[in-house]
């Protein structure tokens, strides 16, 4: 589903904004603090703040929805995927290690373009995350400009 390109967009260079729906259809917006695209690029683990996921209710409710927007925070570059829930697991080592790449070129890329100091960008570093096992089913160009909202043909990044 995904291409190189947007496989780079979320797991890389981009700033994460999840959107959940728990099973009582309440929406819940957060970020999300790294993506890793399994190779067969159809589903992917988004780690999602606990507290969020315990908000919204989708450990014990596996099928909720899951909408992950990434944009690149110097051009704003952007795509979104959308997916179903299908498990929500404790981290292991490889998403930590894709937390801290990920918060350590989140936080670089935001003090760089916007000037805000990097001890006040880490302030939002949570302090647990839980993974989310999404399988994906529709990717957009959220990319500011005429094409936003766009269904991206055969996940091509924009």
């Amino acid at each position: 589903m995904l291409t190189d390109e947007a496989v780079e967009l979320f797991e890389r260079g981009s700033a994460l904004i999840v959107g959940l729906v728990g099973p009582d259809g309440a929406p819940l917006a957060t970020r999300a603090w790294g993506m890793r695209v399994h190779p067969d690029r159809t589903t992917a683990r988004v780690l999602v703040t606990a507290r969020d996921v315990a908000a919204a209710d989708i450990a014990n409710h596996p099928g909720g929805e899951l909408t992950v927007t990434g944009a690149c925070v110097a051009t704003l570059r952007s795509a979104q995927a959308k997916g179903t829930v299908v498990a929500v697991l404790p981290p292991d080592d490889t998403d930590a290690a894709c937390m801290q790449g990920y918060t350590d070129r989140l936080v670089e890329d935001v003090s760089t373009v916007d000037g805000i100091p990097r001890y006040l960008v880490e302030r939002l570093v949570p302090d647990a995350v839980l993974a989310c096992e999404v399988e994906l089913r529709e990717v957009y160009d959220q990319t500011p400009g005429p094409r936003a909202g766009a269904p991206l043909e055969n996940g091509t990044a924009p």
